[in-house]
């Protein structure tokens, strides 16, 4: 499939290591900077093709199961991603269909075939209709764009929630698109960077309000 080819090209460009299902392999450089406390990025685009990939993975010092419940709400996006203006769950269905999105309940029984969901996202207001699949044994959700839009052709991905030793959590977002040509190039720019990871807080858990001060 198409983005399966983005993630093999992209993966040998990097010389990334194909790891388990769809997450990659780091390097002993990039493993001490996430222990450090550094995000590592990696991310490729052409230009000529309108085709490109990135991930971004960083740790934490978290409960990994903590961690996946945050990152598998995905009605939550819109308090936890800022470019996330709304996110509106609807009715799976097939994904040529052309029909407008029935929005269902958010704890509605889950489909055979996923969850859909329904983004408004960027300051382009960029609507993006998005089928995941999720298996909470592994803490992995991947996704696929269900449907095209004017920006977007095609577009697939994946979160990982990785528990690692010593109580800390690796949170891998990737993301591979294929866009329309002749889109602009503001919003070319816009559309191919990974940029939910980068959004999403470095500790995507809920923090409690700072209290004020009397004077």
């Amino acid at each position: 499939s198409c983005s399966h080819k983005l993630h093999e090209e992209f993966a040998r460009e990097f010389g990334l290591q194909k790891h388990k299902k769809n997450w990659y392999k780091l390097s002993e450089e990039q493993t001490r900077a996430l222990a450090a406390g550094e995000r590592v990025e990696l991310q490729n685009f052409d230009e000529a093709t309108g085709s490109g990939e990135g991930f971004a993975v960083h740790e934490v010092r978290a409960d990994a199961e903590e961690i996946w419940q945050v990152v598998s709400a995905y009605h939550r996006y819109v308090e936890l991603i800022k470019t996330c203006r709304s996110a509106t769950r609807y009715e799976c269905c097939n994904r040529e269909s052309e029909l407008p999105i029935v929005p269902c309940a958010v704890d509605a029984p889950c489909e055979a075939d996923g969850v859909c969901y329904q983004f408004i996202v960027s300051r382009l207001r960029l609507n993006l209709s998005v089928r995941f699949v999720t298996d909470d044994s592994l803490r992995y959700a991947s996704w696929v764009l269900d449907r095209p839009t004017w920006v977007l052709r095609d577009s697939t991905g994946f979160w990982h929630v990785e528990p690692l030793d010593g109580g800390r959590v690796r949170i891998w977002f990737s993301v591979a698109v294929l866009l329309n040509p002749g889109i602009p190039s503001f919003v070319t720019w816009c559309a191919r960077r990974p940029r939910a990871a980068r959004r999403l807080r470095a500790d995507p858990r809920p923090t409690r309000p700072r209290a004020r001060r009397r004077r």
